[in-house]
């Protein structure tokens, strides 16, 4: 499919559904943590803690490419990670304590990284993977034992309710972003498909309602974990299974 671009447009896709799908989420957290305040009043916030999440974040970012650049003593690849990872730390905890959307701080300070100094981004870039590489052990087993089994099974028709709905918005989604592309069906079935598989950012924010008391937090656990089960095992199987079979092998001369 790279004649075509097709692992790009899945790539850029998936990047900016992750930014939407955590912005989403922290509004939302906003409002059940505000329960003090007006509906309207609340969701009136909602533009002003994302603007602010993304304008700390942004700032912090460029701070830090500013360090990167300028310090006098040449920063190791340990040490621009130590430092990437505590800048990320403070723009979550000031951005939790402004009642700002400091997930999305986080974000943006990569973002401007990643356009400031995209050379350093790289290099962080395969330093945080292997981090992640041990983390994502800590991040699976610890959503697990959050996990109530009892409400997994009581939710579980529910949730499957709720993940099915959910991808199927999402095939339609993908189909009318498609519309007019020069894919084919086939092809453009493929990437509903393959936009199918959800897991990193569910186990990364699932268990954050169950920790703030927020009620129903452990059905919200429950339900992530269940979407992290059913679409990671289904996408990948038909990933797998489709790919030999509707796409393309590359030619010489990529997109063209």
């Amino acid at each position: 499919g790279m004649d075509k671009g097709i692992p790009i447009i899945i790539l850029a896709g998936a990047s900016v559904d992750d930014v939407f799908a955590i912005t989403l989420f922290t509004a939302f957290l906003g409002l059940a943590g505000q329960a003090g305040l007006s509906l309207p009043l609340q969701v009136a916030r909602i533009p002003l803690q994302v603007a602010g999440g993304v304008l700390l974040g942004a700032v912090v970012g460029w701070l830090l490419y500013k360090l990167y650049r300028q310090s006098q003593v040449a920063l190791h690849g340990m040490e621009r990670l130590a430092l990437v990872l505590a800048a990320a730390l403070f723009v979550k905890v000031v951005g939790e304590a402004l009642d700002l959307a400091g997930l999305l701080g986080v974000m943006t300070l990569g973002f401007v990284l990643l356009e400031r100094a995209d050379g350093i981004a790289a290099d962080l870039e395969v330093a945080l993977n292997r981090v992640w590489f041990a983390a994502q052990i800590f991040l699976f087993v610890l959503i697990g034992a959050e996990v109530n089994v009892v409400i997994a099974l009581q939710a579980g028709l529910l949730g499957l309710a709720i993940i099915a709905v959910g991808l199927t918005a999402r095939a339609l989604g993908v189909g009318i972003s498609l519309h007019g592309s020069e894919l084919d069906a086939k092809e453009r079935a493929f990437c509903a498909v393959a936009y199918m598989p959800k897991a990193t950012v569910q186990a990364a924010i699932g268990g954050i309602p169950l920790a703030m008391g927020i009620p129903s937090g452990e059905l919200m656990l429950a339900i992530a974990v269940m979407a992290i089960i059913v679409t990671a095992s289904l996408g990948s199987i038909g990933i797998n299974t489709l790919a030999p079979r509707v796409l393309s092998k590359p030619s010489d001369t990529p997109f063209g």
